[in-house]
């Protein structure tokens, strides 16, 4: 919600992310300063996604020898849905 609220605003005052991305390259094109200019590039290329800033995790969670009914009681009454098996072979 206030995500939305900030994009509106931005946009009342003629600002829009082409309008970003058109500054940052005027900056890395036009500055004088090499310190300008890296931090403009890099801005850029977080931006085309050439720098992978977020963490990805994930989680498996694997639960054995619970019986139906055990799995039922412990997801508070609920039917446990049956996500994955694998019988294991010998």
């Amino acid at each position: 919600m206030v995500k939305d609220e900030i994009k509106k605003i931005l946009a009342d005052e003629g600002i829009s992310p082409e309008w970003i991305v058109a500054k940052y390259k005027d900056i890395a094109d036009l500055s004088d300063r090499d310190t300008d200019k890296l931090r403009s590039l890099e801005a850029l290329a977080k931006m085309a996604g050439l720098f992978d800033t977020e963490k990805k995790q994930e989680q498996l969670t694997v639960f054995q020898g619970f019986t139906p009914e055990q799995m039922e009681a412990i997801s508070g009454g609920k039917k446990a849905e049956l996500v994955a098996h694998k019988d294991k072979e010998d």
